[in-house]
């Protein structure tokens, strides 16, 4: 059985746009293997509701709930929304990749679905080619 990749929902949005920031040099190193790892292999990722392999090194990381959980899931739903999933749906990287371009960045959604995130500025600069 290969490896499955637990992620939230709004880290297949956010992962696309990834340019090496972060909260931490420890939590960019995380993300940046989990990415390469998804990249390489296309392994299969399970929907989250919670902390994921991604958040596993952040500092905002309070026990498996992030300390701006209110907010995060606000981001986690709208991107359900958009993607068309749910929780606990198990789905190989690059179809979940695939919705981000066709239901996100192609529909010129960033501005609704990423309200008030502290990232925003770096997805807003992205060329959607580059995905």
């Amino acid at each position: 059985m290969s490896e499955i990749i637990l992620i939230r929902p709004h880290h297949g949005l956010c992962s696309q746009f990834f340019v090496g920031n972060g909260y931490s040099d420890e939590f960019v190193e995380n993300m940046t293997n989990v990415l390469d790892k998804l990249n390489t292999q296309n392994l299969t990722v399970k929907i989250v509701e919670h902390c994921d392999d991604i958040c596993s090194c952040c500092p905002k990381n309070m026990g498996g709930m992030c300390e701006n959980e209110e907010s995060v899931i606000q981001h986690d739903n709208k991107c359900l929304e958009e993607y068309g999933y749910k929780v606990g749906d198990e789905i190989l990287w690059n179809d979940l990749r695939e919705k981000v371009v066709s239901k996100i960045k192609a529909e010129n959604k960033l501005p609704s679905v990423c309200q008030e995130c502290s990232w925003g500025s770096i997805c807003e600069k992205f060329d959607i080619e580059k995905l």
